[in-house]
């Protein structure tokens, strides 16, 4: 798998030396976050931010507030990854943590989430794994 980030590339080099050294080292695979902020707009995502077939997309624009989130519910009803332009830290720490513990979305949650409501991430990133 590609995933073309600074400190997984520095943690496959970590796992390589150690293997030819005589190691048995493996490398977990982490679903990377990215952070961009510049020319006026903050831009961060995690996972894949766009549905394949049978996944659902949540998608909130408030152009007046230069304001976009996206977010795609797997088809096992666990979030697989989403998109934050816009100043809203909380709510991309929320599904930051909802991905990396790949919590269940409700359909209570995933109502919330459709009228813009992101809060409810994280009470159920708060929840332990499978919950």
């Amino acid at each position: 798998m590609l995933l073309g980030l600074w400190p997984i590339a520095a943690k496959q080099g970590e796992v390589a030396a150690m293997n030819a050294l005589g190691g048995n080292e493996s490398l977990t695979a982490e679903v990377p976050a990215c952070i961009l902020k510049g020319a006026g707009i903050d831009l961060s995502s995690i996972g894949r931010f766009e549905p394949e077939q049978g996944e659902e997309l949540i998608v909130v624009d408030n152009g007046a507030e230069q304001s976009y989130r996206r977010m795609v519910i797997g088809t096992d009803r666990r979030i697989v990854g989403g998109l934050v332009v816009g100043n809203h830290p909380e709510d991309f720490s929320a599904m930051l943590g909802a991905v990396k513990k790949q919590i269940e979305v409700t359909d209570a949650m995933a109502a919330a989430l459709r009228a813009g409501d992101w809060s409810v991430l994280k009470a159920g990133a708060a929840q332990p794994a499978g919950v």
